[in-house]
């Protein structure tokens, strides 16, 4: 499988849109996705612990990642599932496409937040064939900026953030990197970030609290122009 599919569990047993619409319960990325039609196959036999499910391949290469909008190319409905463009013109280590030494992260909307997929390169390991710690919390902060711009049109600041390392990270292996908002008022936001591995197991979580600074607050600590702050966050806003 290439870089963009996956195996879903579909509940046999669930409900379906008025439009017809296919719901998976995807264990991998932690979400319920509504996919439409947009199936390739059935993989396998139903689990005897589930009779209801059978296994479902969706090919996001060939149905919506390669335009980066959510859209079919066959030019059906589009997905309930969307990239978040990166307008950001800085070298952010975490996401920008300038920066050759960064991550280059790409996000995706899901229900609650946002999703990331990513292998961590081994020349950024800690023990051989193991991500280094600083990298995991990285991915972890990264998904929950993300989310504060793509959810809420606004830049958030760190303040705090507690990681649980729960099992090894590999390198070389492809992960799955989400985050979530649980929680939010005026002037902070706290969020749920979580590295499966593709077999689906928790391997990584963190919750952050970020603070909502003013643009001018930032301007001041990164020398970024407020006008380019206000043009990037802006466009999020009308998301």
């Amino acid at each position: 499988m290439n870089a963009y599919g996956l195996c879903l569990p579909y509940d046999l047993s669930g409900p379906s849109s008025n439009s017809g619409q296919k719901r998976l319960v995807n264990t991998l990325w932690g979400h319920d996705l509504n996919l439409g039609n947009h199936l390739t196959s059935r993989q396998g036999e139903r689990p005897s612990h589930s009779p209801n499910r059978v296994l479902i391949q969706v090919d996001f290469s060939r149905h919506f990642a390669l335009n980066g909008r959510g859209a079919s190319s066959k030019g059906g409905d589009a997905l309930n599932i969307r990239e978040i463009p990166n307008y950001w013109s800085g070298h952010c280590f975490g996401c920008s496409r300038k920066n050759t030494h960064g991550l280059q992260l790409r996000f995706w909307r899901s229900e609650k937040g946002c999703f990331t997929r990513f292998s961590i390169p081994h020349h950024l390991c800690g023990f051989d064939g193991l991500a280094h710690g600083g990298i995991i919390a990285t991915l972890l902060d990264e998904v929950a900026a993300w989310t504060i711009i793509a959810r809420l049109g606004k830049f958030g600041l760190t303040r705090e953030m507690v990681v649980r390392y729960l099992k090894p990270v590999p390198t070389d292996r492809e992960l799955l990197i989400a985050g979530e908002i649980i929680d939010q008022d005026e002037k902070n936001v706290v969020l749920r970030s979580t590295i499966h591995a593709a077999n689906s197991e928790l391997l990584a979580e963190g919750e952050s609290t970020f603070a909502f600074p003013s643009l001018s607050a930032i301007t001041n600590i990164t020398g970024v122009a407020e006008s380019t702050l206000q043009a990037f966050i802006g466009k999020y806003a009308r998301e």
